[in-house]
Parts: structure tokens; sequence; C-alpha cells
């Protein structure tokens, strides 16, 4: 999922990547603001601060997430649901259908 966020191809997602992919999701909910979404992804995702998420961030954000999530979750089939339909919004969003539908 890294390599397709990453739509250039420099081994880092930019803000501005990250605003292509927020502006075709919902996180669950309704985003007022997506200029405020991208400021909070690269906040939670950017560890060395350079304004940029590298591969690695992102798998350890993003596995963070997932574990946090997962454990707030764990007895609602509605939430699981709501997870892979964001990530089929994503895959869609940046013009790749998921390879793997269930």
């Amino acid at each position: 999922m890294f390599e397709e966020i990453d739509v250039n191809g420099y081994n880092q997602i930019s803000r501005s990547e990250f605003a292509k992919l927020v502006k075709c999701i919902e996180f669950g909910q309704v985003v007022d603001d997506a200029q405020e979404a991208v400021i909070k992804l690269v906040q939670d995702l950017d560890l060395n601060r350079d304004n940029e998420i590298s591969e690695t961030e992102f798998v350890d954000g993003l596995t963070k997430w997932m574990n946090s999530n997962s454990r707030q979750a764990a007895n609602s089939k509605s939430s699981s649901q709501g997870i892979h339909q964001t990530w089929e919004g994503a895959e869609k969003g940046n013009g790749r259908e998921s390879k793997n539908q269930p």
C-alpha cells in the first residue's frame, strides 16, 4: 500500500500525496477539513520530523493504528467491515482496485 500512496516513487509519502489519499476516503467518519486530517496524519506518523513519511514510519504507524483499533473493535463486526471499506476506498481512490477482494 505504501507504494500506491507514494505516487512519485521517492520512497517518502509527502503531504500532497497524503492529501490526495484523504480526499478519496473517509476514515470511519466524514472528514470536514482534509488539510487538518493530513496535518494529523503527518504528525502521528512522521517520527523523525522531516515532514515526509518513510516506509518504515508508515508501516510502524499503520501497525500501531491497526492494533489499537482491533482491540476497540474486537466484538464489532460492523467496525471491521468499515475498516475493509476504508481500505477499498483508498485503493480505488489511487486508481487501483483491491487485489484481495473477498
